[in-house]
């Protein structure tokens, strides 16, 4: 499915190198993780760099899915 939303349309995001960061864990399902690090593996890039990617994808789509928000709100 993520596949299909951002490798399929080409959609990558440039992470700047020497950019402010915080350490921060996350649980995840076992699953979920697996596909996401076989897909980070097959593009030849970090796992870290594939969920900064996921989030800057989806931020950027609720934004651009503002007026189309009917379910849920998020603040």
């Amino acid at each position: 499915m993520f596949q299909d939303c951002v490798f399929a349309r080409k959609v990558m995001f440039k992470i700047p190198k020497g950019y402010d960061s915080v350490a921060k864990t996350i649980r995840l399902p076992e699953p979920l993780a697996d596909q996401l690090y076989q897909l980070a593996a097959k593009n030849n890039i970090s796992f870290n760099l594939l969920i900064n990617e996921c989030i800057n994808f989806a931020l950027n789509e609720m934004g651009s899915h503002d007026e189309n928000q009917t379910e849920k709100e998020f603040v």
